[in-house]
């Protein structure tokens, strides 16, 4: 009988912090930690293909399900090729832990080939960092990562050196110790029972420029949704006859309103984009007005006063006077106060807003729709895919020129939207639905990316279908670097530099035991979405787009660069 190990102690340790799966790629230096997880009953293994895949499909996991998601790599250049993702979930505010094997507590190994500064690195990524060094503590260290990543919203590299790891347990009866030392280490905080006196200064100030404008929008940012004060803000709204907007992370909580002027920013329809632009007060309410999605004061002339923060990107944008609010409180205060002010109910007449129809109608009448035998107009595409969705599919968006087509023609429904782009890279699209897949198989997955990304991490098809991890991955395949391609041009460059010849991305997946459809009219894509349904691997739908429709974001902001 094999010998307990401290790897087997680590692994119970996580067993024991509700962790059940755990997404990693084999190497000398987590070798037995895998090896034990998987011999775990309550514990599924997805082995990976390439290590920045595991960390993305980790961070999947915590999108999915709110709590820790668990990803290993081993030493040196296993975790350095993890560097994107990380930065990417740090941003994103993940409880995620990255078990990384370390260099051995006895020195050298391998003549030193990968040794690595795993504690610098994890600090240049923005995670937190914890060494295993000592048998003895083995459980005490997992549950303090784990607590670590649930407590600060922050993902943990734990270093696990590969001697300790391979060590016979030391672990006794009572080697967990009693986290009162985590006290200081932060705590979630409990909202306030009443609005303290900064919050009734804001919005006295909020209230009071609000009766005074002429023409006023309010913009509800994820910050906004994950307090619930929605109903609060369409309230206000429609006392001080104001418009509604969002950011693109809280796309479509106003859909049904008639005051609703879509995504604030360059992802407007070109009709709702007139009716922002004559808003002379912007009142964003966890919103960032001013980072990447929005960049309102680029684009809108208003005014603008943030409540509250919407995390993106590591930039929390802050109330200008620099006071830290609650956001529930000052919404509630403002929507009451309206409620009882005789001069805001009615005093302004409602702005009348085009209706989602004729917004989109709008934007084929400034930019006509393409017809072409063999390629799809991007934008005719996501309308026909959004009567083809499920109401309540997950909806992952990578990154890329592509990623606006989705978020300004696909509707909201019951679907959840996921945007991994908290770093701008491409490739993570694929890696986080499959992270998604594994975490809840009750609802469609869908995937939306573009080539270039797709190409960035495809041999992560083999791995859906060797796990039995469902999803529909819909490639707008324009054979080039959209990105690069629209802003060459926009530049006067070459743009075909960044061109390519196209990828038959359903051969690629069959070829990985998937399936998958060409398709090169919107006439053919119901039945290649219908081809996927009910599969257990990653079903490809490679739609051969055209590059010569550029996106209302970039005709709106590449011009600005």
């Amino acid at each position: 009988m094999r010998e307990r190990r401290t790897c087997d102690d680590l692994a119970d340790a996580f067993v024991a912090e509700g962790v059940d799966t755990v997404f990693g790629l084999f190497g000398d230096g987590n070798l037995t930690f895998m090896a034990a997880m998987d011999s775990r009953p309550e514990t599924r293994v997805i082995q990976v293909r390439h290590e920045a895949a595991a960390v993305f499909m980790a961070a999947g996991y915590c999108r999915a399900t709110g709590g820790p998601g668990l990803a290993t790599v081993t030493a040196g250049p296993g975790l350095a090729h993890t560097l994107t993702p990380l930065v990417s979930a740090c941003r994103a505010g993940l409880p995620l832990i990255l078990y990384a094997g370390d260099t051995p507590r006895t020195g050298h190994r391998l003549g030193g080939l990968q040794e690595f500064d795993q504690r610098s690195f994890a600090e240049l990524a923005g995670a937190m960092h914890v060494r295993v060094d000592d048998p003895r503590r083995a459980r005490s260290y997992v549950s303090d990562a784990v607590r670590l990543a649930v407590i600060r919203q922050r993902p943990v590299v734990l270093s696990v050196a590969e001697d300790c790891m391979e060590s016979l347990s030391l672990a006794g009866p009572d080697d967990v110790e009693n986290f009162a030392r985590l006290r200081n280490l932060g705590s979630v905080a409990a909202p306030p029972a009443a609005p303290s006196p900064g919050d009734v200064a804001v919005a006295e100030e909020v209230f009071a420029a609000l009766s005074s404008a002429r023409s006023p929008m309010l913009v509800a940012g994820s910050g906004a949704v994950a307090s619930g004060v929605q109903p609060q803000i369409r309230a206000l709204a429609h006392a001080f006859g104001a418009t509604l907007a969002t950011t693109f992370r809280a796309k479509g909580c106003f859909d049904d309103d008639a005051s609703n002027v879509g995504i604030v920013g360059p992802l407007a329809h070109a009709l709702h984009q007139h009716v922002q632009e004559q808003a002379d007060l912007i009142v964003g309410i966890g919103a960032n007005l001013h980072g990447f999605g929005a960049f309102v004061e680029s684009l809108l002339p208003g005014r603008t006063i943030c409540l509250g923060t919407e995390r993106f990107g590591g930039i929390p944008t802050a109330h200008p006077c620099g006071r830290t609010i609650s956001i529930g409180a000052v919404t509630r205060l403002l929507s009451n106060k309206a409620k009882s002010a005789d001069d805001a109910c009615g005093r302004r007449a409602r702005v009348t807003v085009p209706n989602r129809r004729a917004a989109i109608a709008s934007d084929f009448e400034e930019l006509p729709e393409l017809f072409h035998p063999s390629l799809v107009d991007p934008r005719r595409l996501m309308l026909t895919l959004d009567d083809l969705l499920p109401d309540n599919c997950v909806v992952v968006l990578g990154g890329g020129h592509f990623w606006s087509w989705p978020l300004m023609y696909l509707s909201k429904k019951e679907r959840d939207f996921v945007f991994p782009i908290e770093f701008g890279s491409i490739g993570m699209g694929l890696p986080t639905g499959i992270g998604i897949s594994a975490a809840n198989k009750a609802r469609d997955v869908v995937v939306i990316e573009g080539d270039g990304g797709t190409a960035a991490s495809l041999q992560e098809l083999e791995t859906a279908r060797r796990h039995g991890l469902s999803l529909t991955v819909v490639v707008m395949n324009d054979a080039t670097l959209g990105a690069e391609f629209h802003k060459l041009a926009a530049r006067g460059l070459d743009a075909k530099a960044s061109s390519y010849e196209a990828i038959d991305f359903a051969d690629v997946a069959a070829a990985f035991g998937g399936s998958g459809a060409v398709v090169r009219s919107v006439a053919d894509l119901p039945a290649a979405y219908a081809a996927g349904k009910g599969a257990s691997f990653a079903h490809v739908i490679d739609v051969r787009v055209s590059h010569d429709i550029t996106s209302r974001w970039y005709r709106r902001l590449v011009a600005r660069v």
